[in-house]
């Protein structure tokens, strides 16, 4: 897989998210910074 995407994966990300009204604009970027630091623990663990 590639990493290199993730400016263009947070914005997909976050527009989904925030269709299906999970979160909305004041939240969105706590729950990247969240959803991205899971992320690189998954990565790690892999690794």
């Amino acid at each position: 897989m590639n990493y290199n995407h993730l400016n263009i994966s947070k914005r997909i990300v976050i527009s989904q998210l925030k269709s299906l009204g999970l979160i909305n604009s004041q939240n969105s970027e706590a729950a990247w910074k969240k959803a991205k630091h899971n992320f690189q623990r998954i990565k790690t663990k892999q690794l």
